[in-house]
């Protein structure tokens, strides 16, 4: 990594950084770099050039995310001083898991940059967004591994697949990666009442975020802070 490249910061708009995906790893965006909140706003209302190209990907513009620095050749190399961000959220504004308007897929990062949830509001029935599926990860703190041994920090120990249907179904996949073992549970009559999101408009993303995260229990959220300074 060339250190001596100037640090710059993410382009942002209203609080946000647009990018056509972000690359988690190194807390920039993949090769394809930026959107302008112009072209996401296109995407987002159906009128851009490209259907193929209709999602987008937002990161909240907390203090210190979004700083890089950039090779001789333009690519994005990873500023180490940069913060990790709350969420991530990839915005699907039609199509697929958004055949009756848009869909959202959420990542909750830790102060490691271990993905500790992520939920997908899919929208295949009323126009409203639901949330289909959460997964929530376990990890192991990485201090408490030998120090050249502490990247196993970052691989979960076990991971809680929920998943739901309007009608009232649901299903819990337990997998526990260290014993190597798998358990279902399925179940019948479940309240999804809260399942239910308003769609947000355009710009809309914290509100949403807020939404989603108020869904996880306490000790969850409290992952969040766990981590280096």
């Amino acid at each position: 990594m060339n250190k001596n490249a100037p640090v710059q910061r993410s382009p942002s708009a209203n609080g946000y950084i647009y990018a056509q995906r972000w690359n988690s790893a190194f807390r920039t965006p993949d090769p394809r770099g930026f959107l302008s909140v112009e072209e996401c706003e296109a995407r987002w209302s159906g009128v851009q050039a490209d259907a193929s190209l209709g999602w987008f990907t937002v990161v909240p513009e907390e203090p210190g995310v979004g700083t890089f620095r950039r090779a001789a050749d333009g690519s994005f190399l990873p500023d180490e001083a940069s913060a990790v961000p709350t969420w991530t959220m990839e915005v699907i504004p039609s199509g697929g898991i958004a055949a009756m308007g848009p869909a959202f897929e959420f990542s909750f990062w830790d102060a490691f940059n271990r993905e500790y949830a992520s939920a997908t509001l899919a929208n295949f029935w009323d126009g409203r967004p639901f949330l289909q599926d959460l997964a929530i990860r376990s990890y192991i703190d990485p201090a408490l591994f030998p120090k050249k041994e502490r990247s196993r920090g970052n691989v979960p120990v076990l991971i809680n697949h929920f998943s739901w249907k309007p009608e009232g179904r649901g299903q819990r996949l337990r997998t526990d990666l260290v014993r190597e073992e798998k358990t279902r549970e399925q179940f019948a009559d479940v309240d999804v009442s809260d399942n239910w999101f308003q769609p947000p408009g355009f710009g809309e993303w914290g509100t949403l975020a807020s939404a989603v995260l108020a869904k996880l229990p306490p000790d969850v959220l409290s992952r969040r802070l766990s981590g280096p300074p």
